[in-house]
């Protein structure tokens, strides 16, 4: 059976794991490990994805991760090609260095966010390298050290998961650690790999026992989550699918885009290639930036190259330009066929 493509959904948890091929080391040093957590930092600023738990094993990693607007896959896509290519040429191998492609998981943050944290900060545990809670919050390669204060992460989310636990500090990290310790000999959970909702059930034989008893259910091995979150999920990548396609189909291309949001902000369409700061100019161009990145399939790196600006930077105009075009029901203008407004 062929592989399903993936939900790239941005604005939705994901838990994602990348293994060794063919369970090989992928970090030999330490050095190897800093220089994936500095692809990986810099892949959060450009994308505007949000790291909530992590853990760099010997053969594979887990990550816990808010999808941000360009999506996992303008993360994940230059993050391991860059890093695979650098290991490499470092070690002179030739090869796949990753097993298949990553997996990615959609999951539904109750009950399931504070639950992975807890499963992946556990990693060292579950592998025999960590033994108390003590050696756990000065092991460097998870995110518990940062939530525990020991070594300071700025690019990992603390307060989200810490509020959870109380509200001071002080007593957030007991409760946190209280937490840890109370699932400290938890052993493999397939239920927070592999997704789906049959396994967040508790199996096939719950499945269906549910579907016997009437409880209808929707079931997709890309989601972790109960039913009605797996048929909205689902619903919605439907329809954004069915968007992009009408819009692709309506004729227009990104010179007459820009040109139809230049006279709807009232400026030369000129400008939005320009260096030019106004605020007009800079609300057409974050428009524009959405538009094009989420219609037209053009990559954040070209329109960057095209806006003169960094990725950094587009991933933040494409924040503020979803914003306009859901007010401005952007969408409906470009399904239909250009040029409809003169």
């Amino acid at each position: 059976m062929p592989r399903m493509p993936r939900l790239d959904i941005p604005g939705q948890f994901y838990h994602v794991i990348i293994r060794g091929i063919e369970r090989c080391p992928i970090f030999r040093t330490d050095m190897d490990r800093i220089d994936f957590l500095k692809r990986f930092t810099s892949g959060l600023l450009d994308t505007g994805a949000q790291c909530f738990a992590w853990a760099l094993m010997n053969n594979h990693v887990h990550l816990l991760l808010l999808n941000g607007v360009e999506g996992l896959a303008a993360l994940m896509q230059p993050l391991l090609t860059g890093y695979a290519g650098t290991f490499n040429r470092k070690y002179n191998r030739v090869g796949h260095l990753f097993q298949n492609r990553y997996k990615a998981i959609l999951c539904e943050a109750e009950p399931y966010f504070l639950e992975l944290i807890r499963y992946i900060h556990l990693n060292p545990v579950r592998a025999g390298i960590i033994h108390s809670l003590f050696e756990l919050a000065r092991f460097p390669w998870t995110g518990h050290s940062a939530l525990m204060g020991v070594i300071p992460r700025p690019w990992q989310v603390l307060d989200d998961v810490l509020n959870q636990f109380g509200s001071t500090v002080g007593t957030a990290r007991h409760g946190y650690e209280q937490f840890m310790q109370d699932r400290w000999n938890e052993g493999y959970r397939r239920d927070l790999e592999g997704g789906g909702l049959i396994r967040s059930m508790g199996g096939m034989a719950n499945a269906l026992s549910a579907l016997r008893a009437g409880q209808r259910q929707a079931f997709d091995a890309r989601i972790l989550g109960s039913g009605e979150f797996v048929e909205s999920i689902l619903r919605a990548s439907e329809k954004k699918d069915e968007q992009r396609l009408t819009i692709q189909q309506s004729g227009w291309s990104l010179e007459n885009l820009e040109q139809w949001v230049a006279q709807w902000a009232g400026v030369p369409p000129e400008t939005l290639i320009q260096a030019d700061r106004r605020r007009k100019v800079s609300k057409a161009r974050a428009l524009s930036v959405y538009a094009a990145t989420e219609w037209l399939d053009r990559s954040s790196r070209e329109m960057a190259e095209r806006y003169q600006c960094s990725t950094g930077s587009i991933c933040e105009a494409r924040q503020r330009g979803r914003h306009w075009a859901n007010e401005l029901d952007l969408a409906a203008t470009l399904a239909l066929p250009y040029p409809h407004h003169k």
